[in-house]
C-alpha cells in the first residue's frame, strides 16, 4: 500500500536556469504523473499488488493521475475528492540533469484521511511517500488492516 501522493509534474527541459527575472526557452516540455506514483509503477511492474491510499481530487489533473494509476493496474482506495483536484509541480531539468522545481498549492484533499471505514490489505510491505517502510520477510505476505478515518 502506498499512502504518499501522486501528483502531475509539469516538466520543461531546459539548457540551464535563466537568472533572476529573466526567461529562458525550454527545448521540450511535458505533462507526466509523477511524485509517488513512480514508487507505485514500479513495484506494480515488478508483479507486486499495490494500492493507492493517498489523495485524488476531481478536474483535469486528478482525471489524469487515476488514468496513470488504471494503466498501472493500481487499485485505488479513496474516492476523489469533488472539491479540489489533485496537485502538480513546475519542474525545469537542466541539460545535466539537476531539477528545480515548484509545487503548486497542496489541495485539501491531500490531507484528508478520506471515508471512514477499513480495508484490508495483503503485500509485502506498505510504503508512504517514496520510500518503503520496513522491507518484505522472505515467504512473507502479511494482511495489514487499514484504519480509514472521517475526513
Amino acid at each position: 500500500m502506498f499512502a504518499g501522493e501522486a501528483i502531475v509534474d509539469v516538466l520543461m527541459r531546459v539548457p540551464s536556469l535563466p537568472e533572476r527575472g529573466g526567461d529562458v526557452l525550454a527545448g521540450s516540455s511535458s505533462v507526466q504523473v509523477g511524485g509517488g506514483f513512480n514508487i507505485m509503477a514500479a513495484a506494480a511492474r515488478q508483479g507486486l499488488p499495490v494500492v493507492y491510499a493517498g489523495g485524488h481530487g476531481t478536474g483535469p489533473w486528478g482525471d489524469k493521475v487515476r488514468a496513470a494509476l488504471r494503466a498501472e493496474r493500481i487499485a485505488i482506495l479513496r474516492p476523489p475528492d469533488p472539491d479540489v483536484d489533485t496537485g502538480f509541480d513546475v519542474a525545469l531539468v537542466e541539460a545535466d540533469g539537476e531539477r528545480t522545481a515548484g509545487v503548486g498549492p497542496d489541495p485539501r484533499c491531500l490531507g484528508r484521511r478520506g471515508p471512514a471505514g477499513r480495508a484490508a490489505v495483503r503485500g509485502p510491505w506498505p510504503a508512504g511517500r517514496g520510500h518503503p517502510r520496513g522491507g518484505p520477510r522472505p515467504g512473507a505476505e502479511p494482511v495489514r488492516l487499514v484504519e480509514l478515518q472521517p475526513a
